[in-house]
């Protein structure tokens, strides 16, 4: 028996129980309980239960109430919202794809339920179809920050650029204190060889952000792009001293402190990957050994 078996085993066998046991005594509806349109108060006592389940993290039983909820309401949008919810928390993509499709077929208008599918297109590897979805989510609520971050980092994973900006523009203002977002933003003027205004942006963001790690990989790795070799080293040295740890800034790192001609400094750095990360240490080996200065890495 594999693992989806198993599974799925698990939640009929919690789908008989939760049917048996749970009542309509439950308490009111929590903001949770959004989208659900049936009056049936059996289903939503069972729509409740499942919504603590899976606040707790116990996704199997979740499962079982909210199939017999739908048993009791099988035209609730919200219902099967959250049992697509439950099924890609158990990494069970197919069945948690085909009840948000369903969600969203029953209810056009359902922007949470748009989203959460865009999420598992994301993660099945579906670009298409997730960037589609996460379009509908906005095109339905402009304020949905969770669909805009996710939106953008997609169209960012796939060097979509140009669209990756617009998109950033968009996030930003609805999202001031995301240093990540801020950061990735900046990044994408890099890719699109916006120099000053990366730089300027993440000199900004550092500022706000002291602390957070990935502005000053980011900022250093622009640096290197422009040829600012030892205001690249102060700023991975900062990134280093926050996350000691972070591989991609200890690689820019060796790059800046190589283009100064300090191949002892840069060599510490090989030391640190040839331990942690192999692929990058061999790619710092061949730049150190060889002739020619290799782009910053990623971030």
């Amino acid at each position: 028996m594999n693992r989806a078996q198993g599974l799925a085993i698990q939640w009929l066998f919690a789908s008989f129980l939760f049917c048996v046991a749970v009542t309509a005594s439950a308490q009111m509806p929590s903001p949770e309980t959004e989208g659900f349109t049936s009056n049936n108060k059996e289903a939503r006592a069972q729509a409740l239960a499942g919504l603590e389940h899976e606040r707790a993290g116990r996704y199997v039983e979740a499962i079982g109430a909210y199939e017999c909820a739908l048993e009791l309401a099988p035209n609730d949008a919200g219902l099967y919202n959250n049992l697509g919810n439950a099924f890609a928390n158990l990494h069970l993509y197919g069945e948690a794809t085909a009840a948000l499709q369903r969600a969203v077929k029953l209810n056009p208008n359902f922007a949470l339920a748009y989203f959460n599918l865009g999420s598992v297109y994301d993660q099945t590897n579906r670009p298409t179809e997730a960037i589609s979805a996460l379009t509908q989510a906005l095109a339905l609520n402009s304020q949905f920050i969770k669909a805009r971050v996710e939106l953008c980092e997609l169209r960012l994973a796939l060097e979509q650029n140009t669209e990756a900006v617009a998109c950033y523009k968009n996030l930003l203002p609805l999202a001031p204190s995301d240093a990540r977002a801020h950061t990735n933003f900046s990044i994408v003027l890099v890719r699109l060889k916006r120099y000053k205004e990366a730089i300027a942006a993440l000199q900004e963001t550092t500022r706000r952000f002291p602390t957070y790690a990935e502005a000053y990989n980011a900022l250093g790795s622009a640096l290197i792009e422009t040829k600012c070799y030892k205001d690249a080293v102060v700023a991975l040295t900062r990134a280093l001293e926050l996350d000691p740890s972070h591989e991609a800034a200890h690689f820019n790192l060796a790059l800046a402190q190589l283009a100064i001609q300090n191949r002892v400094a840069a060599l510490e750095q090989y030391a640190f990957l040839k331990y942690w990360n192999a692929a990058l240490a061999q790619r710092l080996y061949e730049v150190i050994y060889g002739t020619q200065l290799l782009s910053a890495g990623r971030k």
